[in-house]
C-alpha cells in the first residue's frame, strides 16, 4: 500500500504533449497521431468559475492546455491558428470560432521543474525560475510603449537572466498577478490563466524526509493567493494536475471545484482516448498493420472507467507508442520507478495488495478527499510502523487511483463513503508483476541499499531515460542492486 511513493515520484510525459512542445504544431495537427480534442476549449470557456482538472500522467492534460493556448491567445497569428484548427470539431461552430479565436491574453505557467527542492531557499529558486520562464513567453513587454516606466523597471527583475535569481519573496508571490496586469494593459483584453502540473512539487515533497511539508503548502498558498482571489485582471483560470486530493490541503484553493479523472461528464471525453477515437484511428492508412488489433490495445492500454462505468478510455501515451512502434508491451514505467517499487515491498501489506491486484480482484476502499499533516508524517515514516494504519492505506489507494494504477470495478454514485477498484489493464499488471518477480529474498538488504539513494531515484529528473520505456531486464537489475 506504500506503493504511492512511486506514484508521487514518477514523471511520465504524454507522448502527444512531448510532440506538441518539440515540433511544429501545424505539422502535428496533420499527422496520423492527431486526436481531435478541440471541443475541450469550448467546455473550458463555458465554465464560469476557476477550477481544477485531475488526470493521470500520459492522458493529455498538457496537450489540451497547449492546444487551448494556441486557439485563444491573441499573440498567435490568426492565419496560423486558423490553419491549425481548420476542419476540427471546434471549427464547425463558426460563430464561436469567430468570436473566441485569438481573443484573449493567455498566461501559461508550468510548475513541473527539474530542479530539486530541499528547503525554503531551493523552493524559492524553483519558483523564480518558473516565473522567469513564464514571463519569457511574452518577450515584447520590456520594450513596449504601452507599459509604464515604473512597471518596466519592476519587469526587469522577472526577465533578467541574472536578476530573476534575486527576486524578493514578495515579488515571487505576486509575479503572476503582475504579469496579468501587464498583459491586460498591453492587449486591452481579458486574461486567461493556465497553470499546468499545479501539484507536481507538492507530491514530490511528501516523500522528501527533510523537507518541511507545511512550508511547501504555505508557499503554494501564498503563490496562488494573489492571482486567484479578487484579481480583476484575470477572466478565467484553469489548473491541471494529477490529483484532486492534494489541492484540498491548500486553503487558498479550497473554494474551487476539482473535476476528477472521468468523474465529470463534461470533461471526461477529453482525457484519454475513447472507444470511438480508437476506431477512427485504426482505419487510418498509417496504421493498417495494427488495424485488427483493437482487442489487444484495449486489453493492454484501455480499461479506465468512469464511476458510472459508461465511459471507458485508453492511456493516450501508451496507445500512441504502440501505434508508433507496433510492439505490444509496457510503455508506462521506467527503471527508476521499478527500483522504488522494490523498496516499498518491505511493507508486507504492499506485497499482499500487489498480488491481489494482479488477479483483477476488486479492492474496497474508503473515500479520502484530503491529505492532512498527520498523513504525511505517517507516509514518510512507514517503515517505523509495525502495523500499517488503515487510514494511511485508504489515502494511498485513493492517490494510486488518481495516478492511474486503479480504475472503478463497480458503479459508484459519489454518495457512498466506499468504492471498489481494480487494475485497469495488462500494462499496469505487467508493471506490478515485474516488481514482484524481481524482489529479492532478503528485502532488508534491498531496503538498506536503496534508502541511501531513494531521493535520487525519485526526484532527480535529469537521470530519467529519454523514452521512458524499460530498457533492461528487471530481474537482472534487482540482482545487481542486491549484490
Amino acid at each position: 500500500m506504500v506503493l504511492i511513493n512511486v506514484l508521487c515520484c514518477v514523471v511520465i510525459y504524454s507522448c502527444v504533449a512531448t510532440v506538441l512542445v518539440s515540433t511544429n504544431l501545424l505539422d502535428f495537427r496533420h499527422s496520423p497521431y492527431f486526436i481531435d480534442k478541440t471541443l475541450f476549449i469550448k467546455s473550458f470557456l463555458h465554465t464560469t468559475q476557476p477550477f481544477f482538472i485531475a488526470a493521470p500522467d500520459g492522458f493529455g492534460k498538457s496537450t489540451n492546455l497547449y492546444m487551448a493556448k494556441y486557439f485563444l491567445s491573441v499573440e498567435i497569428n490568426n492565419t496560423y491558428s486558423e490553419s491549425i484548427f481548420h476542419n476540427t470539431k471546434i471549427s464547425e461552430d463558426k460563430n464561436f470560432t469567430r468570436d473566441e479565436l485569438g481573443n484573449y491574453a493567455v498566461i501559461y505557467c508550468s510548475l513541473k521543474q527539474n530542479l530539486p527542492v530541499y528547503d525554503y531557499t531551493s523552493l524559492m529558486n524553483v519558483f523564480r525560475l518558473i516565473l522567469y520562464q513564464t514571463f519569457a513567453m511574452h518577450p515584447y513587454l520590456p520594450t513596449s510603449k504601452r507599459i509604464s516606466t515604473k512597471d518596466k523597471k519592476k519587469l526587469s527583475w522577472f526577465v533578467g537572466i541574472k536578476k530573476h535569481l534575486r527576486l524578493k519573496p514578495s515579488r515571487v508571490f505576486s509575479g503572476l498577478q503582475f504579469l496579468a496586469k501587464l498583459l491586460k494593459d498591453y492587449h486591452g483584453k481579458e486574461v486567461i490563466l493556465m497553470i499546468d502540473d499545479y501539484d507536481s512539487i507538492i507530491l514530490d515533497s511528501i516523500f522528501t524526509q527533510w523537507l518541511d511539508y507545511e512550508m511547501v503548502l504555505g508557499f503554494h498558498n501564498a503563490f496562488f493567493s494573489s492571482v486567484l482571489h479578487d484579481n480583476k485582471n484575470i477572466n478565467k483560470t484553469i489548473l491541471v494536475g494529477a490529483t484532486c486530493t492534494c489541492f484540498q490541503a491548500l486553503k487558498q484553493l479550497q473554494h474551487l471545484n476539482c473535476f476528477g479523472f472521468l468523474r465529470n461528464q463534461e470533461f471526461a471525453p477529453f482525457f484519454g482516448i475513447t472507444e470511438k477515437e480508437i476506431d477512427a484511428i485504426l482505419v487510418r492508412k498509417d496504421f493498417k498493420n495494427v488495424r485488427n488489433r483493437k482487442e489487444d490495445i484495449k486489453q493492454w492500454y484501455g480499461g479506465y472507467k468512469s464511476p458510472d462505468l459508461k465511459t471507458e478510455v485508453y492511456n493516450t501515451r501508451s496507445t500512441l507508442n504502440f501505434l508508433r512502434f507496433e510492439d505490444l508491451k509496457n510503455y508506462w514505467a521506467n527503471t527508476r520507478v521499478i527500483r522504488t517499487l522494490k523498496l516499498l515491498l518491505i511493507e508486507p501489506a504492499v506485497e499482499i495488495l500487489l498480488n491481489e491486484s494482479m488477479k483483477y480482484r476488486p479492492l474496497e476502499i474508503n473515500v479520502v478527499n484530503k491529505i492532512e499533516l498527520r498523513h504525511i508524517k505517517g507516509l514518510r515514516h512507514f517503515t517505523d510502523y509495525e502495523l500499517w494504519d488503515e487510514e494511511f492505506s485508504d489515502l494511498l489507494l485513493n492517490l494510486m487511483m488518481e495516478k492511474g494504477y486503479f480504475t472503478y470495478a463497480k458503479e459508484w454514485t459519489g454518495n457512498e463513503d466506499k468504492f471498489n477498484v481494480t487494475i485497469p489493464n495488462e500494462e499496469i499488471q505487467n508493471v506490478i508483476k515485474k516488481v514482484i518477480t524481481s524482489f529479492l529474498e532478503d528485502p532488508k538488504e534491498l531496503l538498506d541499499r536503496l534508502k541511501a539513494t531513494v531521493h535520487e531515484l525519485c526526484f532527480d529528473e535529469n537521470k530519467e531515460e529519454d523514452d521512458a520505456i524499460l530498457s533492461e531486464p528487471i530481474i537482472h537489475e534487482a540482482q545487481e542492486v542486491g549484490k
